[in-house]
This record gives C-alpha cells, structure tokens and sequence, in this order.
C-alpha cells in the first residue's frame, strides 16, 4: 500500500505543471520561462543590428582615424553610451512590462483551492465595469473579457501581445515588446542613450567630412567622396535617425513632466475627464521622481511556479459559499 501510494504521489508530481507552460500570451518565454520577449525576435534583431553595425563602423573607421588627442577624448565616451544603449535595450526586451496574471478556470495556484468549484468563465464575461472615485475623479474598473480580470487602473490589453500591462504606454514595433510599468525606466534610458549616440556619431563624422574636405581640394567633392564615403554616409544616416530619436526623446520627457503614458495622450483620456489628470504632481522633479527613481516592483507572473489543475473546473455551477 505504501508503495502504491508513493507511486500516485510520484506520477501526481511528474503530471504537475509550471506556469510558462500554460501561458496563454503571445510572448515568447526562453530557458523555461526565466526570460521573455515580445511575440516575435525579428524585430530586436533588427534593431541591434541597426544600432550595433553603424556604430562599430563609426568606432573603427572614423573615430580611429581622428587624431591621437582627439581619438581618445572620443572614443571611451562613445563606446560608454554604446554600451548602455544596448544594455538598457536587453534590459526593456526581457523584463516583464507589468503583465497582469490572467484567469484562468482549469488551473489555480493552491493544491487546496484545486478543491474548490471556481466560477466560469463564460460568467465572468458578463462582468461590467466597477466605478471607484480617486482624488474626486470617478474612474472604472473596466473588466477585460479576454483575460478575464478586472483591470487596475491605467492597464490597458495590448492586443500584440495579448496581455493585460499595468500603467500601459504603448507596445514598440521596434523591439517588439509592449512598454509599461515594469520597463518604461529601461526605455526611457533605451530611447536616450541612442539619441546621445546618434548625434554624437553625426557630429563626429561631419567634423571628419569638414576636416578632410578643407586639407583636400574643396572643388574636388568626387575626390573626396571616393576617399571617405562611408564618413558621408554616417553623416545622412544620423541624421536621418536622429529626426526620430530625438522628438521620441523630447516627447517622452514631456509625458514624465505630466506624468501621462502614450497610450493616454494619443486616446486623450484626461480631456475626456474634465482634462485633470489625478496622477499628476506638483513639479517635474515629483512627476520624474514618481516614474523613473521609484524600485520596480515584483512580478505578477511567476513563470516558474507550479499549478495545479482544478479539478472542480467542470461544475456547470458557479462558486458560492453553498459549494462550500
């Protein structure tokens, strides 16, 4: 008999499951569920290869050949913000935004609630909206009939990735990942470290282009195209990128002085509310402080716990207490 019960409790253990396989998002999870991504990696890669390419050039063709005092003075400050651009862009792709657990009938996170009838879903998607009044505003609880959950305010269902995120700015075409509470601080120093880059990397290369255009002959531009192309290329494509970076930049200093997210401003939700946003502080400092310098909290989702399957997930009856 012992025997047999350890085998149960043996078989039981083996069919148990961790959470990232019964994910239900569009979200990649990588090394079973200790990194995730957005639904596809081809933008990421896009993206590094497209800051990664042109600013090794920058660094082994036009910064190398700047003079000795000059070249130095460049080139550690440069790979600094290189660096860090990449860093805060891995750091944006593989932190969780602020996804909001969905629900979901057949699996409950206790061995004891396994016991316990839980309440349809095809219930719960009759939910309506629950109002609360927050700083004299009246706000709502909007329910979300895909993950089953009553939002919190200021999440928004990212229908890219198919996840409810907490305070959701927008979802990014190019890093393929929606931006919220848990990794706008990482974007935010994404979007401003590459905006340092691209125009340090313009103004070196046109410095580059102006040096070597003077101690040639200046009515020979051919000549001196042939000699130093790529230097005019870096020139048109940080300038090009740098047309978007920097008004991205500028626009998301703007959203922190008013503590407002993307998706707010382009839905303009605080207009259609009398136009005050409650979340709002007194300064810049309170407002940056509030987004920026705050810890970034735990995770909702724990990829790695362990589930169990509800095995009163099949009761026609909702929960109540008779059920009890």
């Amino acid at each position: 008999m012992e025997n047999q019960y350890n085998n149960q409790q043996q078989k039981r253990r083996l069919s148990l499951q961790r959470y990232y396989q019964i994910w239900e998002g569009k979200n990649v999870l990588l090394c079973k569920g200790k990194y995730m991504i957005g639904a596809s990696a081809q933008p990421v890669v896009y993206t590094l290869m497209l800051i990664n390419v042109p600013a090794f050039l920058e660094e082994f063709l036009v910064i190398r050949s700047l003079n000795d005092d000059i070249f130095t003075g460049i080139l550690i400050p440069y790979i600094v913000f290189h660096i860090l651009g990449n860093i805060f862009m891995l750091r944006t792709i593989l932190t969780d935004p602020g996804i909001i657990r969905r629900y979901n009938e057949k699996y409950v996170d206790s061995e004891d609630l396994s016991h316990i009838p839980q309440q349809k879903t095809q219930a719960l998607a009759k939910r309506n909206p629950c109002d609360i009044t927050l700083h004299n505003h009246l706000m709502k609880f909007k329910f979300c009939r895909t993950c089953h959950i009553y939002r919190p305010l200021r999440t928004t269902h990212c229908h890219e990735c198919d996840n409810c995120v907490e305070r959701f700015d927008h979802h990014c075409p190019w890093l393929g990942v929606c931006i919220g509470k848990r990794n706008y601080q990482h974007f935010f120093l994404f979007v401003f470290s590459n905006t340092v880059l691209v125009l340090f990397s313009m103004f070196i290369s046109l410095h580059r282009m102006l040096s070597a255009w003077k101690d040639e002959n200046p009515n020979d531009f051919g000549g001196f195209l042939k000699k130093e192309p790529y230097t005019i290329i870096s020139v048109v494509y940080c300038f090009m990128f740098s047309l978007f970076l920097a008004p991205l930049f500028i626009f998301h200093l703007w959203l922190i002085k008013n503590n407002l997210t993307t998706n707010e401003f382009h839905k303009k939700t605080w207009k259609k509310m009398g136009g005050i946003n409650p979340y709002k502080k007194k300064n810049f400092a309170s407002n940056c402080g509030a987004i920026m310098c705050l810890p970034i909290r735990a995770s909702f989702i724990q990829l790695k716990k362990i589930v169990y399957p509800n095995r009163a997930s099949d009761y026609e009856q909702g929960f109540t207490r008779t059920n009890l």
